[in-house]
């Protein structure tokens, strides 16, 4: 554990990463098939171990502007990660976008599942698997911010080393999403914050996806998933879909209460009319509930609704935030994954969504969902 801290510890102070993953007992592991007893009760120790390496609050230099929201002048790279699987395990648009249509990545995946089968095993890179050989493409995107416009992109075909099981989805993920980022570090990009389609914190064990990469990698990660897993005590996620709703039926009708009284007064000085703005932003019930403390306060902006997402304990958890598409019908649910704490996290992500998912994501989804048709059509 000494060992795995003093690591965590130099990839926070050098975000740059290392040529090796770090000699964790939770890198790259092989083997298939169910999982056992004996197994899921050593993954479940290691993600206690790696939930207490989790750091769950504004870390990184470009997180330390000042005020709310003032890392949006420091922040110049954001990433996103996705796996798409070649039995038809992954769900994501039907038709590659801009960023899928040409070879923009850099290293050995742009020339193909060859080139990607050559990835050393000794260095914990996952070893690539043929099109019926039930694996996975794994995608980065890398996209500059706030203009959102992609800078880097990379795929990797890939055999994951461990079975399906929820709960331990970064066991099967992770090591095709630490390889990437070697990749892209070796090109010289650096992604400043990390989104990856998952979840962080909000887990059994505090340890999801997103919070499993982070603390191997020592970047900035968000978890987004776009099912809500239920986990000590929270609502169902139709519960929660409703929540949402009822929040964006409430901003609704304050804003056009707003909008009412401001045309109805325009004789009114401009302190009146702050005020009534200041009742729309602030509206009483769930839209009170929905823009309060954690869950996104400092931020938000024109982002929409934001409900929290609190267990039995107490502990917030995650947010379930809208898009830029979907309404309140659809919402994603935000969680802490490493060194960025929730506020920072539901406004980041409501930041990079042009449409339901933050664009990193999507981007890495088009990306791994096109070479996986692909390899399909080639079997």
């Amino acid at each position: 554990m000494a060992r795995v801290a003093e690591n965590s510890a130099r990839a926070a102070a050098h975000p740059r990463l290392p040529r090796r993953p770090p000699a964790a007992p939770w890198a790259l592991r092989r083997g298939h098939g169910q999982l056992d007893d004996e197994r899921r009760a050593d993954w479940e120790r290691q993600q206690r171990e790696l939930a207490a390496l989790v750091v769950p609050r504004d870390d990184a230099g470009w997180a330390q502007g000042p005020g709310g929201g003032g890392w949006r002048g420091a922040l110049r790279l954001v990433g996103g990660l996705d796996t798409a699987y070649l039995d038809g395990g992954a769900s994501g648009p039907a038709a590659p976008g801009p960023a899928a249509a040409g070879p923009a990545a850099a290293g050995p995946a742009a020339a193909g599942p060859a080139a990607a089968a050559a990835a050393d095993a000794r260095d914990g890179r996952p070893v690539a698997a043929g099109p019926h050989g039930g694996g996975a493409v794994a995608a980065l995107a890398v996209l500059s911010f706030p203009g959102l416009q992609v800078v880097h992109s990379d795929t990797l075909l890939a055999e994951p080393g461990a079975p399906y099981a929820s709960g331990f989805l970064g066991f099967r993920e992770a090591p095709a999403y630490l390889a990437l980022l070697r990749r892209a570090s070796d090109a010289g990009v650096h992604p400043q914050l990390l989104f990856v389609d998952g979840c962080g914190v909000l887990h059994p064990r505090r340890c999801g996806s997103a919070s499993h990469v982070g603390v191997l990698s020592g970047l900035p990660t968000v978890g987004v998933a776009k099912s809500l897993l239920r986990v000590d005590g929270l609502p169902s996620e139709k519960r929660v879909r409703e929540q949402v709703a009822e929040a964006a039926a409430s901003a609704a009708a304050a804003a056009a209460g707003a909008s009412s009284e401001a045309a109805s007064g325009a004789a009114l000085s401009c302190g009146g009319a702050a005020e009534g703005g200041g009742g729309s932003g602030g509206g009483g019930g769930s839209g009170s509930r929905s823009n309060s403390g954690a869950c996104g306060g400092g931020g938000g902006g024109s982002g929409g609704v934001c409900v929290p997402l609190v267990a039995d304990s107490g502990e917030v958890l995650g947010a379930a935030i809208c898009g830029s598409a979907g309404g309140a019908t659809r919402p994603i649910f935000v969680s802490v994954g490493h060194r960025v704490g929730l506020e920072t996290a539901v406004a980041a992500a409501r930041a990079c969504c042009l449409h339901r998912v933050p664009e990193p994501i999507r981007r890495a989804d088009l990306l791994a969902s096109a070479e996986a048709r692909r390899l399909r059509g080639a079997g």
